[in-house]
């Protein structure tokens, strides 16, 4: 796999987002009471889990049989999905009153089954490897299917699917992404000429103007032929040419090295979230949106960088679990 670096890049990105909108919280004080957080997470949530699902669709590979993919995906997807949620419905058995949506056994096992658990994603992600992988051996080499299934991502992605069973609505929502990372893998290295064009300031300028202008227009404006869709892509776009810019500089090693444990990374947020937000607000009872959410963000990244990379990588058993080998 070739820009391992701007992928890093790219997962660190993705992974600060996902922090800093799980910091505007819900409980035990409603952040998004205050227009500025619910604006915060609005922007963030449009475009983090596309992104997520982006570089999951670049890095999507079948080298060797399905059965081997398959296998593949159940130890970096599978195994870490049940582990976490096994033990997110325990924490929530014994701290049902520091959590903000205290569940049964019964109840907990039916949502990680067929409704995605707390962690959804690897879920929706699991099943889409496994779907993808029966059809993209005949993709990869048709430019003509190509074109048919970039249609039909698209029309998935504009129904309006709402069911939660198998988390089919999600299916639908981020196939699209998941799909336009496959096919800039395969067409990033025909043409390198993009990559001298994506280098460039002004075109990371013009790209940052322009995801703020149409964001504004969608959900302050609340223009209505501007789709969700047309903000994350434009904020993929902005944080593919910022990966690139930074690549070789402090700001980019530092992205890549987040971007390295971004799993794990995921797996801990809850957690690390939990301590914070009961310390700040129960403890300290602190009310400032900007001094919770800051701190929220800032301990729990640290929290769990430090956790994922100084204690989950060093056992193997605790590394087989969050889905390494």
């Amino acid at each position: 796999m070739k820009h391992y670096r701007e992928i890093d890049i790219l997962r660190g990105i993705a992974i600060i987002m996902v922090f800093l909108g799980h910091a505007v919280i819900v409980y035990p004080i409603n952040l998004e009471n205050v227009a500025w957080c619910r604006g915060l997470v609005a922007f963030i949530s449009a475009v983090h889990m596309p992104l997520f699902f982006v570089v999951a669709g670049f890095c999507f590979h079948q080298k060797n049989t399905y059965g081997d993919m398959v296998q593949k995906k159940i130890q970096r997807l599978l195994i870490p999905y049940t582990a976490f949620n096994l033990m997110d419905m325990c924490c929530r058995l014994a701290f049902s009153k520091l959590v903000n949506r205290p569940c049964g056994i019964r109840e907990s096992l039916i949502k990680i089954v067929l409704h995605g658990g707390e962690y959804w994603f690897l879920y929706v992600l699991f099943l889409m490897c496994i779907l993808w992988g029966l059809f993209q051996g005949w993709v990869r080499k048709r430019i003509w299917l190509q074109v048919i299934v970039g249609i039909g991502a698209i029309a998935l992605n504009m129904l309006p699917v709402s069911s939660d069973t198998f988390k089919v609505d999600s299916l639908c929502k981020y196939f699209i992404f998941f799909y336009a990372g496959f096919l800039i893998q395969i067409y990033f290295e025909i043409f390198p000429e993009w990559k001298k064009i994506l280098d460039n300031t002004g075109v990371l300028i013009i790209g940052c103007l322009a995801w703020g202008m149409v964001f504004v227009a969608w959900y302050i404006c609340k223009v209505t032929f501007i789709p969700q869709l047309c903000v994350s892509v434009i904020g993929i776009f902005v944080c593919v040419v910022f990966a690139i810019k930074i690549c070789n500089i402090r700001p980019g090693l530092v992205l890549a090295d987040i971007g390295k444990y971004s799993l794990q990374l995921y797996l801990l947020d809850g957690y690390f979230l939990g301590v914070s937000r009961t310390v700040l607000v129960q403890v300290l009872a602190c009310t400032n949106p900007l001094v919770i959410v800051a701190g929220n963000t800032l301990f729990d990244l640290a929290g769990a960088f430090g956790t994922a990379k100084y204690v989950l990588m060093k056992a193997k058993v605790l590394r087989v679990l969050c889905g390494e080998k």
